[in-house]
């Protein structure tokens, strides 16, 4: 599975969606089960305990995701107190085991701007 280079922009403190389709020789992988990772970094060189944000998901076992399709959210919370600029990230799906099969599916850069409203009512 070739690695996909894409570019995310998000607004400070926003809930943002990702939906994430899983294929293999244009089929799509039932992924029920699986881990989706994802670490948005200042720099590549960062440690894992440097990152920004680090979300991790179980994937349910679903008609979604027998069909390949994973959902990861970004929770308000998780980028409110993220410092505005750019960053690295990478999105990896993890198959569990003794000895997990990794795959690194989606990476880029990832912008976080400012958000104008600062207060939810």
């Amino acid at each position: 599975m070739a690695v996909k280079e894409q570019n995310l922009s998000i607004i400070a403190g926003d809930t943002t969606t990702y939906t994430v389709r899983i294929k293999a020789f244009g089929a799509p992988v039932d992924i029920s089960g699986h881990l989706l990772l994802m670490t948005i970094k200042r720099s590549t060189d960062d440690t894992d305990e440097q990152a920004v944000v680090r979300k991790r998901v179980v994937i349910p076992a679903d008609n979604q995701a027998k069909n390949g399709l994973g959902v990861l959210v970004l929770q308000s919370v998780d980028t409110c107190d993220v410092e505005p600029g750019n960053y690295r990230y990478d999105v990896k799906k993890v198959i569990p085991g003794t000895l997990p099969d990794v795959t690194t599916i989606l990476r880029g850069n990832f912008s976080i701007e400012r958000s104008i409203t600062r207060s939810v009512i």
